[in-house]
């Protein structure tokens, strides 16, 4: 069976300048992608994130959090998502909970 990374790979080959995403007025091609989550999979990959490594992510939805999750998938890291809108109590109950191996944020987080 093919995974989501095997299978996004696959349409990168067929059609790369294809519309993967449009969000707002900016316009994501398969290719574009395909580079910015490869990219950011060895980023992350440097950072130490390897398979089964817990990824919480505290992010609002937009395409940073779509190429976060497929570049977490690459590495067959977990990405756990939650609201960017929890508070600071249940942020800290969570991350005491899981003791994710890395948080990764849109850098809109207040306390």
């Amino acid at each position: 069976m093919d995974t989501i990374p095997e299978l996004f790979d696959d349409r990168v080959e067929r059609s790369p300048t294809k519309a993967w995403l449009t969000y707002e007025s900016v316009r994501y091609s398969f290719a574009d992608a395909y580079e910015r989550i490869s990219s950011m999979a060895a980023s992350l990959a440097d950072l130490g994130v390897q398979r089964q490594t817990v990824v919480l992510a505290t992010m609002r939805n937009s395409p940073e959090y779509l190429l976060t999750w497929l570049a977490t998938m690459r590495l067959g890291a977990i990405l756990l998502p939650v609201n960017p809108e929890s508070s600071p109590a249940e942020l800290e109950g969570l991350l005491l909970q899981v003791r994710p191996g890395f948080v990764i944020t849109d850098g809109r987080l207040t306390s």
